[in-house]
């Protein structure tokens, strides 16, 4: 029998459908190609990333890590896939994560640059810096969450670091004895401390902003001694203006600073009106502040919860016998004074690190290498980081030696004066008896 012959129609049917067969496996396998292309590109930047990467899904379970969040691990990606936070962390810290990934599934919102700190089960503490974003199939559902984090750990310790320092130069700044004032390169003033204020007769707000020439200092605009006429001012006599337009004579030392690209002038003074009447009684302040911290004449120092110095100042390099400070990093008292002063040293900065509370202006005798005895009054407060905890001391000892000799000599005058006046007693008695004999006869 003779086959059938199909009718045209249906010969033109089947090559169409032929060519649509041949288009749709072309087309699947375009986009498998694409498919393992755009897997191995997700692959290479999970493994190269330095970021800690990676993909959950709605139950927090892991679906891929990048090679640097395994490592940190000491594991391999796929050790991860199919656990949660609570197989890697301790369970406090893993539920911060749990909680934190919920909130991205439940509300659909990211959450970026949030700061996260996590002690991992080797007890060595990290921050991180965290974003969470919903992951999502083709068609918009949420099927789980992504994580970036980066390790922002020495950041953080350094920004501490900078805190502390901060701290301590603001506590310096409010606190000094010395009046300070900080000028920008418009003249105008932009800090002051309330040394300073009390000697203008002024409020901060009347002062800050203004102008420093014809109104606390006397020199004529166009004609600052620093700024225009190019002068060192350094522990000399100068006068400051107060709020009656009196002159104050005072001593002043002026500074540049140099911040931002920008020239400031740190002046510090101290009234010398009392001084001068009462010179004889006070011995006289040999240095004022210069600029905070070196240049202080107080001596300054850090020590951490072992009384061991960590940073020191030059004035106390100086008192210590030293020439670099950094030759006493990790050393005590022990090692520089009597044991009697470095064991009250100690004491003191152990009690005032438990109770939190400072020592303000104790007066301390010591010994210095060189074999003479000095007095301070020391002021010490504790140290603290940003979760509150007491992670050192810190301390101002400026030397009354002179003032406690002067008291010391006053002390001899008195003595000697009040030595005369009792010899200059009995003598008058002893004439007044012989008066009384001589009349007898």
């Amino acid at each position: 029998m003779m086959k059938e012959k199909k009718p045209a129609a249906e010969k033109d049917i089947d090559k169409i459908m032929q060519t649509e067969s041949t288009r749709d496996v072309a087309k699947q396998k375009k986009l498998e190609k694409e498919l393992i292309h755009e897997r191995n590109l997700l692959r290479n930047l999970l493994d190269n990333i330095p970021d800690s990467i990676y993909f959950k899904d709605k139950e927090h379970k892991f679906v891929a890590v990048s090679k640097a969040k395994a490592e940190h691990h000491g594991l391999s990606s796929e050790d991860f896939v199919g656990k949660t936070d609570f197989d890697f962390f301790p369970e406090e810290c893993a539920r911060k994560m749990h909680e934190a990934n919920d909130q991205v599934l439940k509300t659909g919102k990211s959450i970026v640059g949030r700061e996260e700190k996590v002690t991992h089960p080797d007890g060595s503490v990290h921050w991180y810096s965290v974003t969470k974003v919903p992951y999502q199939d083709k068609d918009g559902n949420i099927i789980g969450t992504m994580g970036i984090s980066r390790d922002i750990t020495e950041r953080e310790r350094a920004e501490e670091k900078l805190k502390v320092e901060k701290e301590f130069s603001d506590h310096l700044f409010e606190s000094s004895e010395s009046c300070l004032i900080l000028v920008n390169g418009k003249k105008e003033i932009v800090r002051v401390n309330d040394a300073a204020l009390k000697i203008f007769g002024r409020k901060k707000e009347e002062v800050l902003g203004r102008i420093c020439h014809e109104f606390i200092c006397p020199a004529e605009k166009g004609k600052c001694p620093i700024f225009d006429l190019g002068e060192e001012v350094d522990y000399s006599e100068r006068v400051v203006l107060n709020s009656k337009g009196e002159k104050v004579p005072v001593i002043k030392t002026v500074g540049k600073i140099e911040k931002e690209g920008k020239t400031y002038l740190l002046e510090s003074f101290m009234d010398l009106t009392d001084r001068k009447r009462v010179e004889k009684e006070l011995a006289q302040e040999r240095d004022l502040l210069h600029v905070l911290m070196d240049n202080i004449p107080d001596a300054i120092y850090f020590k951490d919860t072992a009384s061991r110095f960590t940073r020191i100042n030059k004035a106390e390099a100086h008192l210590l016998g030293v020439k670099d400070p950094e030759e006493v990093v990790g050393k005590t008292d022990f090692d520089y004074f009597a044991e009697e002063h470095a064991r009250d040293a100690f004491a003191d900065e152990q009690k005032i690190m438990k109770i939190e509370q400072a020592l303000i202006s104790k007066v301390e005798k010591s010994e210095r290498p060189d074999g003479y005895f000095v007095w301070h009054s020391t002021t010490k407060v504790p140290i603290k980081d940003k979760e509150g905890r007491v992670i050192g001391t810190v301390g101002i000892s400026r030397d009354i030696t002179e003032r406690k000799q002067l008291e010391e000599e006053l002390k001899q005058a008195s003595a000697a004066i009040a030595e005369i006046s009792l010899k200059k007693d009995e003598e008058i008695k002893r004439l007044k008896q012989r008066i009384a004999e001589l009349e007898k006869k």
